[in-house]
């Protein structure tokens, strides 16, 4: 690849990598179409997923890169270009530094983490799940006796994804620039402090994080004569401390997310707990309660739901099924996975998700909504 080849003359000659990554097709398509958004009947796209490591100076100085390509032939805004990871790191006895764009998990939870804060979120992928992003950062880690302490300096901010049918919002209203509580508004610098140890069977971390909060609020922009005509992402400052805690018993998990976040709109808490049970090594089951205490304000649909979950591997077949049921109206989401192994290197994956109840009832009119079946055929290399 040409990336490599530019690569070549900045690295050592010691240093030994191979590419490995995946090429994927996918079609989804929408059974039902919505009443309130000019949306697509179905949507394609092709994806290439490479990653390449590079080490040198006896294996203390590391080299990631992982691009991503991707391509909708009928919609320019979920097509993209960009590095899930492009990341230098030097190790020393206790300390690790890294610089570059990084992807940071901090959730233990199943369903859904309250405190992954890094990261922005792609909400046009086809994947069940939003894609995380690649933060440009600068992470020191200290390795004590115990346990072990980062920093992070975030020096730029990245705008959510929301692009296509599977966008994090239904709206027949066009988006609008994105506006910033800060007057440096992408450019502010935000930071995050972590702790994290093991204390017999618990696994225990504590957070914060202080700058542009991920997930935008969004507001209707009127014309004069006060007809909405856009939406306009609102990017807002905040301060948000996390604790994840997850205590493991045999084949028992016990698993939290919370968070307390504060800005000049707004004061919650937010949490994800649950349990986590495995039949020996092929099938788990998990049950989990999802709360948020900004309730119909919330930026998520998810804010009092009750979640629960199987998940089956085999040798061939990856199945998971998942099903949300929201306590105040009964709205429910079902989603199911099955994936299956053709040969050594490549694989078909089926994907569906049904919504059934009231989409006017749901905070912020998330993708949750939206039922769909999707296809999706990888190569690996």
């Amino acid at each position: 690849m040409s990336l490599a080849v530019g690569l070549s003359g900045l690295i050592p000659a010691e240093a030994a990598a191979q590419w490995s990554g995946d090429v994927a097709l996918g079609v989804r398509t929408y059974p039902r179409e919505p009443s309130d958004a000019p949306a697509a009947g179905r949507e394609a796209s092709v994806s290439l997923r490479a990653t390449r490591s590079f080490s040198w100076s006896d294996g203390s100085q590391f080299l990631t890169v992982s691009p991503l390509l991707r391509l909708d032939p009928e919609s320019v805004s979920r097509s993209r270009i960009d590095f899930l990871d492009l990341t230098w790191e030097k190790i020393w006895t206790r300390w690790e530094v890294a610089a570059g764009l990084r992807q940071v998990d901090w959730g233990v939870t199943e369903s859904g983490s309250v405190v992954d804060v890094v990261n922005q979120l792609d909400f046009s992928d086809d994947a069940p799940s939003p894609t995380p992003m690649g933060q440009p950062m600068v992470n020191v880690r200290f390795f004590p006796s115990t346990g072990l302490f980062e920093a992070f300096l975030l020096p730029f901010f990245r705008e959510r994804r929301s692009a296509g049918r599977g966008g994090a919002i239904w709206s027949p209203l066009p988006l609008a620039d994105a506006e910033f509580e800060h007057s440096w508004g992408r450019h502010h610098p935000d930071w995050a402090l972590r702790w994290s140890q093991m204390i017999g069977d618990f696994n225990v971390a504590v957070a914060h994080f202080g700058g542009t909060n991920r997930q935008p609020r969004f507001e209707a922009t009127s014309d004069p004569s006060g007809e909405a005509e856009s939406l306009t992402p609102h990017y807002d400052q905040i301060d948000q401390t996390s604790l994840t805690a997850q205590w493991t018993h045999d084949a028992w998990l016990v698993k939290l997310d919370a968070v307390r976040r504060a800005s000049q709109v707004e004061s919650f808490v937010a949490l994800v707990g649950g349990i986590e049970f495995a039949f020996a090594t092929y099938l788990s089951v998990f049950a989990e309660y999802l709360y948020d205490g900004r309730g119909s304000g919330a930026t998520t649909s998810m804010e009092h739901d009750v979640f629960a979950g199987a998940r089956l591997l085999t040798q061939d077949w990856t199945i998971s099924s998942r099903v949300f049921v929201d306590r105040r109206n009964s709205n429910l989401v079902l989603s199911t996975t099955a994936s299956r192994r053709i040969g050594d290197t490549a694989a078909a994956e089926l994907d569906g998700r049904w919504f059934r109840g009231d989409s006017s009832e749901e905070p912020s009119r998330a993708n949750r909504l939206d039922s769909y079946l999707a296809l999706k055929l990888t190569y690996f290399f």
